[in-house]
């Protein structure tokens, strides 16, 4: 597992299948959309900076979600 925490979409700049290029943004963004249509991401709310702080007198975690195991 690995965590990636970045100041812009996801570019992906290998081959892809004839599948993946079937999508507008196939190698950007998480697949079918992008974090810069300025309706649902405004600059002035989402243009700022944003500061990851850890340490410190409270522990730093990842939070996940439990996904339970599904038995036929």
């Amino acid at each position: 597992m690995a965590l990636t925490v970045r100041g812009c979409d996801y570019e992906y700049e290998g081959e892809l299948s004839d599948f993946a290029k079937s999508f507008h943004y196939g190698t950007r963004g998480t697949g079918g959309m992008t974090h810069n249509d300025p309706i649902n991401r405004p600059r002035d709310v989402f243009g700022g900076t944003v500061t990851l702080h850890g340490g410190g007198d409270r522990a730093s975690y990842v939070l996940l979600p439990v996904i339970p195991e599904v038995r036929d």
